[in-house]
């Protein structure tokens, strides 16, 4: 990556802060409140995993159009609530490697689906939407939150490009997802204006003040969605 790209972006992203297009802030929100309502050891796993996710802003991050993870975890944790459990409990293994914990909970939700589909043979549902590991992201880095960070392989891809990179991942690279992200929230938190004026957004007592990567998300995220229209000026 170019460190005179990487410099140029900050730039560009720390305008972007100060406009109406920037919207961001609900997913501080949504994780305070995983970190206060989380409990793997909780008696009833489904109320817990329920309200562990739920936001007073947005639930986007895991209720869109055609992308229904919590309500499919939902339906797995129904089905087989000490299963799940025991998913949740290897994904969050930091004794393990991070890319065979994420594809393991992906094929364990392959087999809850079909678990789940031949249990309901009149369903149409066909799919758990954690394959593309987005929501399986969420999961760490809320757990997590200052050494994971919400995947979207798309917008990885085209941040490299646009920072020159070399070697672009044609398929998922999670391992090296975490590394640049985390090099990535390296400069963000050196520039003192960009954290000064975040902090005027998200430091109200319903947002998380913890050390995190949210912002390394938003970077990434801002800087390659045209909605956002963070340019470099050449």
């Amino acid at each position: 990556m170019q460190l005179s790209k990487i410099q140029a972006y900050i730039e560009a992203f720390k305008a972007l802060l100060t406009t109406v297009r920037y919207q961001e802030e609900y997913k501080w929100e949504a994780l305070k409140n995983f970190q206060e309502n989380w409990d793997i050891t909780a008696v009833d796993f489904g109320a817990m995993y329920d309200q562990s996710f739920q936001s007073q802003v947005s639930r986007k991050l895991w209720n869109a159009p055609d992308y229904e993870p919590k309500r499919m975890m939902l339906k797995f944790i129904e089905m087989e609530p000490e299963f799940v459990r025991s998913m949740f409990i290897d994904l969050l293994d930091e004794s393990r490697s991070i890319d065979a914990r994420m594809s393991r909970f992906v094929f364990y939700c392959d087999d809850l689906l079909q678990s789940y589909r031949k249990r309901n043979e009149m369903t149409r549902v066909n799919a758990h939407y954690h394959d593309d590991y987005q929501m399986v992201s969420l999961y760490l880095a809320f757990h997590f939150p200052a050494k994971y960070c919400l995947y979207h392989q798309g917008a990885f891809q085209q941040m490299l490009q646009q920072l020159n990179a070399r070697n672009i991942p044609l398929a998922h690279d999670l391992e090296r997802f975490f590394k640049v992200v985390k090099t990535l929230n390296n400069f963000l938190q050196k520039d003192t204006d960009l954290i000064e004026s975040h902090q005027s957004i998200v430091q109200a007592e319903k947002f998380y003040q913890e050390e995190n990567l949210l912002l390394a998300h938003d970077f990434y995220w801002c800087c390659t969605q045209p909605e956002f229209k963070v340019q470099l000026d050449v």
